[in-house]
């Protein structure tokens, strides 16, 4: 299987883990005025790239557990908003309007969709 290098994994993995790195980097040697990676050379350039990479997937486990926390203090993603009670007890769409949506998905889809939080 070949896997080619994407535009999704350049932007979201490694440029923000190498602003991550490189900045803790240029924090390290301004505080300790001491250096830790050498970019005048290409192989511990190399090997801050491979790392990077590995960080930029943390960084963005960390961004999920981040949002899914944010969208549990919002009572739920904003699609949910639409049908749900917000925090001054009013729904954006009257009940009647929301039960007849509910009806016309269930004939169209069944009682799946339904139970999925609408």
């Amino acid at each position: 299987m070949k896997k080619e290098f994407s535009y999704y994994e350049f932007v979201g993995l490694l440029v923000p883990s190498v602003i991550f790195l490189y900045s803790a980097h240029l924090i390290y040697q301004f505080v300790q005025d001491k250096q830790i990676i050498d970019f005048s050379k290409f192989g511990e350039t190399l090997v801050f790239i491979v790392i990077c990479y590995g960080l930029g997937h943390i960084l963005q486990a960390l961004g999920n557990f981040f949002e899914l926390g944010l969208w549990k203090i919002y009572k739920g993603m904003p699609t949910k908003w639409l049908t749900s009670k917000n925090r001054f007890g009013k729904t954006l769409f009257a009940k009647p309007f929301n039960n007849s949506v509910k009806e016309k998905i269930t004939q169209k889809f069944g009682d799946d969709l339904v139970s999925c939080q609408l």
